[in-house]
């Protein structure tokens, strides 16, 4: 089993990559060979709605620091993106991925039964981090991007959700966060 592990934030010790470390290690632990990429050690574009992925190609036709990680998205049977929220939404460097996600949908996506490339049977492991403590703020994103995700091939998707932590230390929020985090890990079906 392949997992592909995209870290969204710009900073290299975030709570976010922690998290995401974390359900990583448990997952290598049970045998899945896991790749990690920080997506801010990449150099990228988002799409350009070129049409070229639904027109002359079966894939995102830029060629920059994304092409191999959207090379290897048919090759995971899980994919966990790890961001904290930043003004509201996902950062900058993960919506830029997100994007160029697009290319994995097939050209008919919208009236086909079957929308992606992928297939299905895919899990999403989704990651998000905030500072802000109210629960209920930002409890938006991940239904969002669940919906498209589901077009995507990802049929199973899970939320390791953290809020009010400012660091992975042993404050008992980073460590419940934490015991989330790797619980889903140890439950999560390796085909």
């Amino acid at each position: 089993m392949n997992v592909l592990s995209l870290h969204g934030s710009p900073r290299k010790n975030s709570v976010s990559a922690a998290l995401a470390r974390e359900i990583s290690d448990v997952l290598s632990q049970r045998g899945a060979r896991v790749s990690t990429v920080r997506l801010a050690d990449l150099s990228y574009r988002g799409c350009i709605a070129c049409m070229a992925c639904k027109s002359s190609q079966d894939h995102c036709v830029l060629k920059d620091g994304l092409t191999d990680v959207l090379a290897a998205l048919p090759g995971a049977q899980i994919l966990i993106l790890s961001t904290p929220v930043y003004f509201g939404d996902v950062t900058a460097q993960m919506k830029g991925f997100i994007d160029r996600m697009f290319s994995v949908l097939t050209p008919d996506f919208y009236q086909s039964p079957v929308k992606s490339r992928l297939g299905t049977g895919r899990t999403f492991v989704f990651v998000q981090t905030q500072g802000q403590p109210e629960e209920h703020m930002f409890a938006d994103i991940f239904p969002r991007y669940k919906f498209f995700f589901a077009w995507l091939g990802y049929s199973h998707c899970h939320l390791v959700r953290a809020c009010n932590i400012e660091a992975a230390d042993d404050s008992p929020a980073y460590l419940a966060a934490r015991g989330r985090a790797r619980a889903l890990a140890s439950q999560l079906p390796l085909l």
